[in-house]
């Protein structure tokens, strides 16, 4: 399975190369081929030697595809980068700047709510009580 993965890697950095108009050196091309590969053939060992794909592998690919979606796909992504990028820019712009701040605390908060709940076992509504500014993990 991670040959052909390596494979389809390797022959879309090709094409790839070909639809480009700054040429991509092959150093390049053999490099990222072969970092991908090395990461590749890790997951299929570990995969392997579990005997199937473990669960929270399949949780933390189902939470980043979800985030990756959020950021790069739809305006509310588009708006935390412009917030990010530059506060008065982003309002001048037109962008909901108070909205979009308070929805980003809210999924993150909803996130690391999840987190917390997985991390201790049980949740009660007192879990994260003064834990805000608290640089350290919680014990």
């Amino acid at each position: 399975m991670a040959i052909v993965v390596l494979g389809i890697l390797a022959f879309s950095d090709y094409r790839g190369q070909k639809r480009t108009v700054v040429a991509v050196d092959g150093e390049m091309i053999a490099l990222r081929t072969l970092l991908i590969g090395q990461a590749v053939l890790l997951v299929d060992l570990i995969c392997n030697n579990y005997r199937g794909v473990p669960l929270p592998a399949v949780i933390f690919g189902t939470v980043a595809a979800i985030i990756w979606y959020l950021t790069q796909q739809t305006p509310f992504g588009r708006y935390l980068y412009a917030i990010g990028g530059n506060e008065e820019a982003a309002l001048i712009s037109g962008v909901p700047i108070r909205s979009i701040t308070i929805a980003a605390f809210v999924v993150m908060g909803a996130f690391t709510g999840f987190l917390q709940t997985a991390y201790a076992g049980a949740s009660t509504t007192t879990v994260g009580n003064l834990l805000e500014l608290d640089p350290s993990p919680p014990t």
